[in-house]
Protein backbone atom coordinates (compact mmCIF):
# COMPACT_ATOMS: atom_id res chain seq x y z
CA UNK A 1 0.00 0.00 0.00
CA UNK A 2 1.12 3.55 -0.75
CA UNK A 3 -0.22 6.47 1.26
CA UNK A 4 0.16 10.11 0.25
CA UNK A 5 -0.02 12.39 3.28
CA UNK A 6 0.58 10.02 6.18
CA UNK A 7 0.23 12.73 8.87
CA UNK A 8 0.00 11.05 12.30
CA UNK A 9 -0.66 7.65 10.76
CA UNK A 10 -4.41 7.02 10.83
CA UNK A 11 -4.38 5.39 7.38
CA UNK A 12 -1.11 3.60 8.17
CA UNK A 13 -2.66 2.04 11.27
CA UNK A 14 -5.71 0.96 9.28
CA UNK A 15 -3.48 -0.66 6.65
CA UNK A 16 -1.67 -2.65 9.34
CA UNK A 17 -4.93 -3.70 10.99
CA UNK A 18 -6.15 -5.05 7.65
CA UNK A 19 -2.95 -7.06 7.16
CA UNK A 20 -0.88 -5.03 4.70
CA UNK A 21 2.50 -6.66 4.14
CA UNK A 22 4.18 -3.36 3.24
CA UNK A 23 3.10 0.26 3.69
CA UNK A 24 5.00 3.06 1.95
CA UNK A 25 4.09 6.43 3.44
CA UNK A 26 4.94 9.81 1.94
CA UNK A 27 4.57 13.02 3.95
CA UNK A 28 5.61 16.53 2.90
CA UNK A 29 6.17 17.90 6.40
CA UNK A 30 9.44 16.69 7.92
CA UNK A 31 8.42 17.66 11.47
CA UNK A 32 5.36 15.40 11.27
CA UNK A 33 7.46 12.41 10.25
CA UNK A 34 10.11 13.05 12.90
CA UNK A 35 7.55 13.52 15.67
CA UNK A 36 5.76 10.32 14.64
CA UNK A 37 9.02 8.38 14.74
CA UNK A 38 10.32 10.08 17.89
CA UNK A 39 8.53 12.07 20.57
CA UNK A 40 5.02 10.81 19.82
CA UNK A 41 5.93 7.30 18.68
CA UNK A 42 4.51 5.63 21.79
CA UNK A 43 1.38 7.81 21.68
CA UNK A 44 0.49 6.55 18.17
CA UNK A 45 1.35 2.95 18.97
CA UNK A 46 4.79 2.85 17.42
CA UNK A 47 3.32 2.26 13.97
CA UNK A 48 6.12 4.11 12.17
CA UNK A 49 8.61 1.74 13.83
CA UNK A 50 6.80 -1.32 12.47
CA UNK A 51 9.13 -3.18 10.04
CA UNK A 52 6.31 -3.26 7.47
CA UNK A 53 6.10 0.55 7.43
CA UNK A 54 8.44 2.70 5.35
CA UNK A 55 7.56 6.29 6.17
CA UNK A 56 9.55 9.14 4.66
CA UNK A 57 9.54 12.83 3.83
CA UNK A 58 8.77 13.59 0.22
CA UNK A 59 6.23 14.44 -2.46
CA UNK A 60 3.99 11.67 -3.73
CA UNK A 61 4.28 12.06 -7.48
CA UNK A 62 8.05 12.49 -7.31
CA UNK A 63 8.21 9.28 -5.29
CA UNK A 64 6.12 7.45 -7.89
CA UNK A 65 8.34 8.57 -10.76
CA UNK A 66 11.38 7.23 -8.92
CA UNK A 67 10.01 3.76 -8.16
CA UNK A 68 9.07 0.75 -10.23
CA UNK A 69 7.02 -0.75 -7.40
CA UNK A 70 3.34 -1.49 -8.01
CA UNK A 71 0.72 -1.41 -5.29
CA UNK A 72 -2.55 -3.06 -4.37
CA UNK A 73 -3.80 0.26 -2.98
CA UNK A 74 -2.77 3.86 -3.51
CA UNK A 75 -4.53 6.11 -1.00
CA UNK A 76 -4.74 9.91 -0.92
CA UNK A 77 -6.73 11.24 1.98
CA UNK A 78 -5.09 13.25 4.74
CA UNK A 79 -3.70 16.03 2.58
CA UNK A 80 -7.18 17.18 1.50
CA UNK A 81 -9.13 18.97 4.22
CA UNK A 82 -12.32 20.99 4.61
CA UNK A 83 -10.18 24.08 5.30
CA UNK A 84 -9.72 24.39 1.53
CA UNK A 85 -13.46 24.75 1.15
CA UNK A 86 -13.63 27.23 4.03
CA UNK A 87 -11.34 29.65 2.19
CA UNK A 88 -13.19 29.17 -1.09
CA UNK A 89 -10.69 27.20 -3.11
CA UNK A 90 -11.78 23.59 -2.70
CA UNK A 91 -13.46 23.31 -6.09
CA UNK A 92 -11.56 25.86 -8.13
CA UNK A 93 -7.85 25.48 -7.40
CA UNK A 94 -5.79 22.98 -9.41
CA UNK A 95 -4.04 20.43 -7.26
CA UNK A 96 -0.80 18.79 -8.35
CA UNK A 97 -2.24 15.44 -7.30
CA UNK A 98 -5.46 16.03 -9.27
CA UNK A 99 -4.34 16.30 -12.89
CA UNK A 100 -4.46 13.99 -15.90
CA UNK A 101 -0.71 13.41 -15.59
CA UNK A 102 -1.09 12.49 -11.93
CA UNK A 103 -3.77 9.91 -12.65
CA UNK A 104 -1.62 8.38 -15.39
CA UNK A 105 1.09 7.85 -12.78
CA UNK A 106 -1.35 6.35 -10.28
CA UNK A 107 -2.71 3.86 -12.81
CA UNK A 108 0.80 2.91 -13.95
CA UNK A 109 1.76 2.00 -10.37
CA UNK A 110 -1.25 -0.15 -9.53
CA UNK A 111 -1.35 -3.89 -9.89
CA UNK A 112 -3.95 -5.21 -12.31
CA UNK A 113 -6.42 -5.74 -9.47
CA UNK A 114 -5.28 -2.62 -7.60
CA UNK A 115 -7.45 0.21 -6.26
CA UNK A 116 -6.88 3.95 -6.24
CA UNK A 117 -8.63 5.49 -3.22
CA UNK A 118 -9.00 9.27 -3.11
CA UNK A 119 -11.04 11.56 -0.89
CA UNK A 120 -11.14 15.00 -2.43
CA UNK A 121 -13.55 17.84 -3.11
CA UNK A 122 -15.71 18.15 -6.19
CA UNK A 123 -15.93 14.62 -7.55
CA UNK A 124 -17.44 15.27 -11.03
CA UNK A 125 -14.16 16.86 -12.08
CA UNK A 126 -12.20 14.09 -10.38
CA UNK A 127 -14.04 11.65 -12.62
CA UNK A 128 -13.50 13.58 -15.85
CA UNK A 129 -9.80 14.03 -15.04
CA UNK A 130 -9.29 10.36 -14.20
CA UNK A 131 -11.29 9.36 -17.28
CA UNK A 132 -8.96 11.30 -19.56
CA UNK A 133 -5.92 9.58 -18.06
CA UNK A 134 -7.67 6.21 -18.37
CA UNK A 135 -8.38 6.86 -22.03
CA UNK A 136 -4.82 8.10 -22.67
CA UNK A 137 -3.53 4.81 -21.24
CA UNK A 138 -5.52 2.92 -23.87
CA UNK A 139 -8.03 1.57 -21.38
CA UNK A 140 -11.77 1.36 -22.05
CA UNK A 141 -15.12 1.05 -20.23
CA UNK A 142 -14.01 3.39 -17.44
CA UNK A 143 -17.45 3.59 -15.84
CA UNK A 144 -17.24 -0.10 -14.88
CA UNK A 145 -14.18 0.69 -12.77
CA UNK A 146 -15.42 3.65 -10.69
CA UNK A 147 -17.25 3.73 -7.37
CA UNK A 148 -18.15 7.02 -5.70
CA UNK A 149 -19.62 7.25 -2.21
CA UNK A 150 -20.93 10.43 -0.63
CA UNK A 151 -22.32 10.91 2.83
CA UNK A 152 -25.81 12.33 3.02
CA UNK A 153 -25.91 15.96 3.98
CA UNK A 154 -22.86 18.20 3.68
CA UNK A 155 -19.86 16.17 2.54
CA UNK A 156 -16.66 17.88 1.43
CA UNK A 157 -14.65 14.70 0.98
CA UNK A 158 -16.55 12.01 -0.94
CA UNK A 159 -14.79 8.68 -1.47
CA UNK A 160 -13.68 7.70 -4.98
CA UNK A 161 -12.46 4.15 -5.63
CA UNK A 162 -11.04 3.27 -9.05
CA UNK A 163 -10.19 -0.38 -9.59
CA UNK A 164 -8.01 -1.41 -12.53
CA UNK A 165 -10.13 -4.50 -13.05
CA UNK A 166 -13.93 -4.13 -13.27
CA UNK A 167 -15.87 -4.17 -10.01
CA UNK A 168 -17.82 -7.36 -9.35
CA UNK A 169 -21.26 -7.77 -7.80
CA UNK A 170 -19.79 -9.22 -4.62
CA UNK A 171 -17.27 -6.39 -4.27
CA UNK A 172 -19.93 -3.71 -4.68
CA UNK A 173 -22.16 -5.42 -2.12
CA UNK A 174 -19.22 -5.56 0.29
CA UNK A 175 -18.61 -1.84 -0.17
CA UNK A 176 -22.26 -1.01 0.41
CA UNK A 177 -22.30 -3.12 3.55
CA UNK A 178 -19.08 -1.55 4.86
CA UNK A 179 -20.30 2.02 4.38
CA UNK A 180 -23.82 1.25 5.62
CA UNK A 181 -22.38 0.44 9.05
CA UNK A 182 -22.54 4.17 9.76
CA UNK A 183 -26.32 4.30 9.60
CA UNK A 184 -28.39 7.38 10.16
CA UNK A 185 -28.55 10.81 8.60
CA UNK A 186 -24.87 10.76 7.59
CA UNK A 187 -24.80 7.28 6.06
CA UNK A 188 -22.98 7.05 2.74
CA UNK A 189 -24.78 6.70 -0.56
CA UNK A 190 -23.23 5.14 -3.65
CA UNK A 191 -23.71 8.00 -6.11
CA UNK A 192 -21.66 6.30 -8.84
CA UNK A 193 -22.38 2.59 -9.14
CA UNK A 194 -20.37 0.72 -11.80
CA UNK A 195 -22.96 -2.05 -11.99
CA UNK A 196 -26.00 0.24 -12.19
CA UNK A 197 -24.99 3.26 -14.30
CA UNK A 198 -28.64 4.21 -14.77
CA UNK A 199 -28.82 4.95 -11.03
CA UNK A 200 -25.58 6.94 -10.93
CA UNK A 201 -25.59 10.69 -10.38
CA UNK A 202 -23.22 11.33 -13.30
CA UNK A 203 -24.16 10.68 -16.89
CA UNK A 204 -21.99 8.35 -19.04
CA UNK A 205 -20.36 11.35 -20.73
CA UNK A 206 -18.37 12.14 -17.58
CA UNK A 207 -16.58 8.81 -17.95
CA UNK A 208 -15.43 9.30 -21.54
CA UNK A 209 -12.58 11.70 -20.85
CA UNK A 210 -14.26 14.54 -22.74
CA UNK A 211 -16.96 17.05 -21.86
CA UNK A 212 -19.00 18.15 -24.84
CA UNK A 213 -19.70 21.87 -25.39
CA UNK A 214 -23.39 21.16 -24.88
CA UNK A 215 -22.82 19.62 -21.45
CA UNK A 216 -20.28 22.28 -20.51
CA UNK A 217 -22.84 25.02 -21.16
CA UNK A 218 -25.28 23.34 -18.79
CA UNK A 219 -22.85 23.04 -15.90
CA UNK A 220 -22.49 25.61 -13.14
CA UNK A 221 -18.78 24.84 -12.87
CA UNK A 222 -15.84 23.92 -15.05
CA UNK A 223 -16.05 20.15 -15.22
CA UNK A 224 -13.31 19.59 -17.77
CA UNK A 225 -10.35 17.33 -17.07
CA UNK A 226 -7.59 19.13 -15.17
CA UNK A 227 -4.18 19.64 -16.64
CA UNK A 228 -1.43 21.79 -15.18
CA UNK A 229 -2.14 25.46 -15.77
CA UNK A 230 -3.97 28.20 -13.86
CA UNK A 231 -6.00 29.54 -16.77
CA UNK A 232 -8.49 26.67 -16.66
CA UNK A 233 -9.33 26.79 -12.98
CA UNK A 234 -11.90 29.58 -12.75
CA UNK A 235 -15.44 28.57 -11.99
CA UNK A 236 -18.32 30.05 -13.97
CA UNK A 237 -19.44 32.04 -10.93
CA UNK A 238 -16.00 33.57 -10.43
CA UNK A 239 -15.63 34.45 -14.09
CA UNK A 240 -18.89 36.41 -14.10
CA UNK A 241 -20.65 33.98 -16.42
CA UNK A 242 -24.31 33.42 -15.77
CA UNK A 243 -24.92 30.41 -13.51
CA UNK A 244 -26.43 27.45 -15.27
CA UNK A 245 -28.77 24.88 -13.80
CA UNK A 246 -26.86 21.65 -13.31
CA UNK A 247 -28.14 18.97 -15.66
CA UNK A 248 -30.16 16.03 -14.51
CA UNK A 249 -27.19 13.69 -14.43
Amino acid sequence: MLIFGTAAGQETKAALLFGAERVDGIELVDAVVQLGKGRYSAFIGGIFQDPRVHNRVGEGRSFLRATSRKYDIIQIFSNHTSSNVAVGRGATTPIYLQTVDAYREYFAHLREDGVLHINHHFYPRMVTTAARAWKDAGRTAFQRHVVMLERRGFDTLPTMLIKLSPWTNDEVRDLEGFFDRDAGEHAAAMVVNPLAPERSFLSPEFFTGEISPALERRLDYDGRARTIGPTSTTSRRESGASPKTPPGF
